[in-house]
């Protein structure tokens, strides 16, 4: 039962929000208890973790809200969203969950979300560039330019995209997520298996069970991190926090594809753009993208015949013209 569920219920890269509003009355209702509830504090913050985004990317961005009695949730759908500087970055809707920055111009900037007169804020710095000192990052599995809009998301079939585009073989995200058996909703972890078996990838099942909340850092740190160096990439299974959906092990999947020693980041495709995230974030249970799920798993997938070399024999630099 255990593995049915990590494996079959991954349930999008789109989640569900359990709070919803009261126009009359301006508070918060919980959609389970029906408790009314006040909103304290709204704090925003970037998925990933990270604060910096390059010009023309993307950023996915989310408001949760803390109420009187100690609870919180997601209201990125039901807040009010704005830019301070909307010349350098704007918000656009991506998902209940997440909204979008849109960078436009290199700079800072502040975003902002607010509802029942409670406001919090992000400030956002815009880059010329993604790549940083330090970054290693393998070569030719940049993610698509666009992805697919179905239900439960298309973050399997844009990771497997640029896999199948490292080997060379044209696949869109629609053969890739019909292939998979199930057209129009988003791939499971057993249904990439079947893509990468139709297309002759060589792969290896990756589980790992950690014992405890704080041993996510050292899978990642001792496990993971030197599979990448080794020129493995790795799709990997990550929850959204506050936890929308606590009976499934992952949310959403990514492709791993580097690292920054000195940063101390993972640097991973994210549907179809490039992100990085701190070893710590991904493993606090922090809200945003973390690997901490209630059965206590890391599931995934690594690639053990891509084109990326080893550390040893590449730059430890790579620019990438998407990147």
């Amino acid at each position: 039962m255990r593995n049915m569920i990590s494996t079959y219920l991954i349930v999008s890269c789109i989640t569900l929000v359990l709070f919803i509003s009261d126009p009359v009355f301006g508070i918060e209702e919980d959609s389970i208890t029906s408790k009314a509830v006040n909103i304290n504090q709204i704090n925003v913050l970037s998925v990933p973790g990270t604060n910096s985004l390059k010009i023309w990317a993307e950023l996915k961005i989310m408001a949760v809200a803390r109420y009187d009695d100690g609870s919180s949730g997601t209201i990125t759908s039901t807040a009010t969203w704005s830019s301070l500087s909307p010349s350098i970055a704007g918000v656009i809707d991506y998902s209940d969950t997440a909204k979008l920055v849109k960078a436009y111009q290199t700079g800072t900037v502040t975003i902002t979300a607010e509802k029942n007169g409670i406001k919090g804020q992000l400030v956002l710095q815009v880059l010329g560039n993604f790549i940083l000192d330090n970054d290693y990052i393998m070569p030719n599995l940049s993610p698509p330019r666009q992805y697919m809009d179905i239900t439960g998301g298309s973050c399997g079939e844009t990771c497997v995209w640029a896999i199948l585009n490292d080997k060379g073989i044209n696949a869109s995200q629609q053969d890739i997520n019909t292939i998979g058996g199930s057209p129009g909703r988003g791939l499971y972890l057993k249904e990439i298996y079947t893509v990468l078996d139709y297309y002759g990838i060589q792969y290896t099942k990756y589980k790992k069970s950690v014992g405890s909340a704080s041993s996510y850092e050292s899978v990642l740190r001792n496990d993971i991190v030197p599979k990448i160096i080794s020129g493995h990439p790795m799709l990997l299974g990550i929850k959204y926090m506050p936890n929308p959906a606590p009976l499934t092990s992952a949310d959403h999947y990514v492709l791993i594809v580097g690292y920054n020693e000195v940063t101390d980041e993972i640097i991973y495709n994210d549907m179809n753009q490039r992100n990085r995230s701190k070893i710590k974030k991904l493993s606090d249970g922090s809200d945003g993208y973390t690997l901490y799920n209630a059965y206590y798993v890391v599931e995934g997938i690594e690639f053990t015949n891509i084109s990326g070399r080893n550390k040893s024999a590449m730059p430890w630099i790579q620019l990438l013209l998407n990147n």
